[in-house]
């Protein structure tokens, strides 16, 4: 055979081996790009998700915390001040049920962005409010004593802070 077909050949050949050896390597190379994409979307859509459910929590705890601190002081109020009267206790109450309908309008959009144990926690703490705004607003008009109902909206909005946090992986949540 003639070396010139002989040439032919092996350039054909090495022609043919270096198309299959560049389509396998392009497929490979597509292959780690699309897996560096999804990975990155995927840290992008965690971080996303972290700072929504941040903003919904504290959305939620720090309207909780100031209404939890107005009850406090209304309940030592009443229990050491025997002068609250009829129109102070009715607008407490006012104040008390708008603060409570901002946190369950607020603990609805928990419960679509956050986690499903922060919003239970969260339900809780608003009912536990709704508790304790009737104990100060009625039963103390008879001599009741809000004082155990308001020390367990504190308990819940401490484990709800610490749920919250936790789950976001930062404890100083406020």
């Amino acid at each position: 055979m003639d070396a010139a077909v002989i040439g032919l050949i092996g350039a054909i050949g090495a022609a043919a081996l270096g198309a299959v050896g560049g389509w396998g390597a392009a497929r490979i190379a597509v292959k780690g790009a699309t897996y560096q994409a999804d990975k990155q979307a995927s840290s992008t859509c965690e971080l996303w998700l972290q700072q929504v459910r941040r903003d919904v929590y504290h959305a939620f705890l720090h309207p909780a915390r100031v209404l939890a601190d107005e009850m406090g002081e209304f309940a030592l109020r009443g229990c050491t001040d025997s002068s609250v009267t009829d129109e102070e206790r009715r607008e407490a109450r006012e104040r008390f049920m708008n603060g409570i309908q901002h946190l369950e309008r607020k603990s609805l959009d928990m419960a679509v962005e956050g986690a499903s144990d922060v919003t239970a926690v969260a339900q809780s703490v608003v009912a536990d409010m709704k508790a304790l705004s009737r104990v100060l607003t009625s039963t103390m008009a008879r001599g009741g004593n809000g004082f155990p109902e308001a020390t367990r909206l504190y308990q819940r909005l401490d484990a709800l802070t610490e749920k919250a946090g936790h789950i976001q992986g930062d404890p100083s949540l406020p």
